[in-house]
């Protein structure tokens, strides 16, 4: 059975989550100074990036990767890298681990997804576009980097 370990810097935000789950016998949470972490990323399916880190065009952090170079030595290519920034489209954790072999996934469809939900919440159900909404933000994105 698969589970879904929460990887935090933060002790006090990570025992919150928990306890919001606390009936949820499939989450779990590790600290990322955990002595097994870097064997515990080997054997990941999927890591998703919920952390701001690249979404900066900071030259001071433009190489940047979450938790720090050392957390993705031991990344197998077989895990899924699901970055939830969508601006820029390719992070350095999305090109990092490209070069591994990783398959790498950028935020811009569930930007997407979660607008096209308000929209049609907002207007009684309507359907949205979401393709004419992708290539909007698409072509936004072009012309606007942070």
């Amino acid at each position: 059975m698969s589970k879904i370990i929460v990887i935090s810097r933060n002790q006090i935000a990570l025992k919150s989550l928990l306890n919001d789950f606390k009936d949820e016998n499939l989450i779990e949470g590790v600290s990322l100074n955990n002595p097994d972490i870097l064997s515990l990323i080997n054997t990941m399916d999927l890591i998703i990036n919920t952390t701001p880190v690249g979404m900066m065009k900071n030259p001071n952090d433009k190489e940047a990767l979450p938790f720090g170079n050392n957390f993705w030595t031991s990344l197998n290519s077989k895990t899924i890298i699901y970055d939830l920034i969508y601006n820029p489209q390719e992070t350095s954790l999305l090109s990092h681990c490209r070069k591994k072999g990783c398959h790498t996934i950028n935020g811009m469809k569930m930007l997407i997804a979660q607008g096209a939900k308000s929209l049609s919440y907002w207007t009684d159900g309507l359907e949205i576009p979401f393709e004419i909404m992708e290539e909007a933000i698409k072509q936004y994105l072009k012309n606007f980097q942070i």
